[in-house]
């Protein structure tokens, strides 16, 4: 069934997306503890799930274009799929920014910050992969997970924030402060990609609910 084959193409899109943003969570994590050569590994993990992304996005594009008999609108299916492809195209490029760290170890100064952001980030994308199992079940609950997302980059953008500032105040190399302040900037970036995502989803619940 057209049903039945994008459902199970549209849980690989998305378990794909949940993979790479553990792997570049546990990527910021190796380089708090100074593992680089590990985080580096991890980080290639990301790039990697997002080049085989591109053929699932393909396959599932190609489905709704089939007219495939869904719960919900193409339309709406679109919206969800490209916003979800969104957190995947910023998780690459974080990844190939801690690529670029490699001879340049983490600041100790920053590093719990490092850690409490990689871990916060991993809770959002928890949140929104648990919002996403569910919405067709239970709406309601599906809600409460995304909106959770939103506290959650909150509190990154203010972890950015204070990292940024203790970066900038540090007697550093110049190249390791701007290398460090991208890849946070960019983690943050990827929470609000994140948020953006629940937020399709949320608008898709309450088009339903009515």
């Amino acid at each position: 069934m057209k049903e039945e084959k994008f459902y199970i193409i549209f849980d690989k899109h998305s378990n794909s997306v949940f993979e790479a943003l553990k792997a570049l969570c546990i990527s910021i994590r190796e380089i708090c503890k100074g593992n680089l050569n590990e985080a580096i590994a991890n980080a290639q993990k990301v790039i990697d799930f997002e080049a085989i992304d591109d053929s699932l996005m393909d396959e599932l594009k190609e489905e709704l274009f089939k007219g495939a008999l869904l719960k919900y609108s193409i339309e709406d299916y679109f919206m969800l799929i490209e916003a979800i492809e969104r957190i995947l195209d910023r998780c690459e490029i974080v990844a190939r920014h801690i690529i670029l760290l490699e001879n340049f170890p983490l600041p100790k100064e920053i590093v719990e910050l490092g850690l409490k952001m990689s871990e916060t980030l991993f809770e959002a994308s928890k949140s929104f992969n648990e919002a996403l199992k569910i919405f067709s079940e239970n709406f309601s609950k599906a809600v409460e997970k995304a909106k959770k997302v939103r506290e959650l980059r909150d509190t990154m953008i203010n972890d950015e924030f204070n990292l940024i500032k203790k970066l900038v105040n540090l007697n550093a190399d110049y190249k390791t402060i701007m290398l460090y302040k991208d890849v946070f900037s960019l983690l943050a970036r990827t929470s609000e990609t994140i948020m953006n995502a629940a937020n399709v989803l949320q608008t898709i619940i309450a088009k339903y609910s009515i």
